[in-house]
């Protein structure tokens, strides 16, 4: 039965790689079908570890949470028969990733599979650089892989490349604290996500990787001495400093630095001024915002239904988490999602010194995300918080078989 259960951990360990690889790998609808029949596919390992290892179901309060929020939202989708968008295909989401999620987390406490979901994002990191530096190739198939003068890569949108490189980048340094012996790969990361993300001209990805290199200095400044983390620094940085200047024009970095500039003196026009330009990203997401708050009073509580911001905007999101729970689920969906958040960041307490420092500036920079994102129907980002729980739940436990083995040896020292 032992040797039963460690192929199954093994076996189901690479399945969760695999799956998170093709969730950000087949992005376009046209490759929907791929990623969604591995997703499906975790149910056999499920009913396997269930019937024939006899394994208890596992559902934690974070899951619950999001299923509780999809359903209502669902619910309240038939509320508003009129609209013409009640439609499976606009509910779908809402059904099957709930129920993906509870599987994978089963699945990920089973095999102890932290490891091959974080390396999954890693090789996908990978694989977008690339494509990027390595290759003249400016389509995949029918998929280009630059919208305009952003670089898309394997992912249908800039945004969410870059966010996903960042979230590779903050688990490589949660690793590296533990494994000093892999920074390689973690300069390797750093370069490659700087570059990836510049590429993405994302103002989110810009933002989380200011953070991170503030992350990465506090990491080798208290693993070294201060003089030895800047020599690392002063390292790290000619390095990527040569590779934009040696491949400046390979690369269009200065293109794409221009595209950023532009971005965010948009932006900067932007905040303050409620009359800003529609036509850019910055004016257009502010109109939303206030859009969405003018009109969420006109039903708080239970919301207007999924999609219903959508409907009011020809098909157009509002771009903001806050604003798309507020008014599609009212105060019900927004208090659901968020108290997720809120035992997220009471579960980092379970982390010690910089680890509790890491995943805590991890959730605020999600939370900063949300404000230009939609983030609560993606998988990356959905499997990106459960595996906080995860590792809080594994760094408590660890905490306690510590303190226990520290009692009992007390106890024989002093019979």
């Amino acid at each position: 039965m032992a040797e039963r259960s460690k192929f199954l951990d093994n076996i189901t360990a690479y399945y969760l790689f695999a799956a998170v690889l093709l969730e950000a790998l087949c992005q376009y609808p046209e490759l929907r079908y791929i990623s969604n029949a591995v997703s499906t596919g975790m149910i056999v390992p499920f009913i396997l570890y269930v019937f024939l290892l006899k394994k208890k179901t596992l559902l934690d309060t974070n899951n619950l949470l999001y299923a509780i929020m999809c359903a209502y939202l669902i619910v309240t989708s038939a509320w508003h028969p009129g609209r013409g968008f009640i439609d499976f295909d606009f509910i779908q989401p809402y059904i099957y990733t709930p129920i993906r999620m509870i599987i994978f987390w089963n699945l990920l406490n089973w095999s102890n599979g932290a490891k091959p979901v974080i390396m999954a994002f890693f090789v996908v990191v990978a694989i977008n650089t690339f494509l990027y530096v390595f290759s003249d190739i400016q389509s995949i198939g029918e998929y280009e892989t630059f919208s305009g003068n952003r670089f898309t890569g394997t992912f249908s949108n800039s945004n969410s490349l870059a966010l996903t490189v960042n979230l590779a980048m903050f688990f490589s340094i949660f690793f590296i604290s533990r494994k000093e012996r892999f920074r390689a790969l973690w300069y390797l990361l750093l370069i490659s996500g700087t570059i990836l993300t510049i590429a993405t001209a994302s103002l989110k990805g810009i933002v989380l990787l200011g953070i991170i290199w503030g992350l990465f200095f506090l990491r080798t400044a208290r693993a070294t001495a201060l003089f030895s983390s800047f020599k690392r620094i002063a390292f790290i940085v000619p390095v990527i400093l040569f590779s934009f200047y040696f491949l400046w024009d390979r690369w269009e970095i200065g293109e794409r630095w221009e595209v950023v500039t532009e971005r965010m003196e948009n932006a900067d026009q932007a905040i303050g001024n409620d009359y800003a330009d529609r036509n850019t990203s910055a004016g257009e997401r502010k109109f939303f915002i206030n859009w969405g708050l003018a009109h969420f009073p006109e039903n708080p509580l239970w919301g207007h239904g999924v999609k219903s911001f959508q409907y009011y905007h020809d098909g157009t999101y509002s771009h903001n988490t806050p604003i798309e729970l507020l008014f599609n689920g009212g105060l019900i969906a927004f208090v659901l999602y968020y108290l997720r958040f809120l035992l997220a960041f009471i579960a980092c307490w379970n982390f010690r010194g910089f680890e509790r420092l890491l995943f805590f500036v991890f959730l605020c920079s999600i939370l900063l995300a949300e404000m230009a994102a939609i983030l609560f129907i993606q998988k990356e980002f959905l499997v990106a918080l459960m595996l906080i729980f995860y590792l809080s739940n594994k760094a408590r436990q660890k905490r306690e078989e510590a303190e226990q083995l520290h009692s009992a040896t007390a106890m024989e020292n002093n019979p």
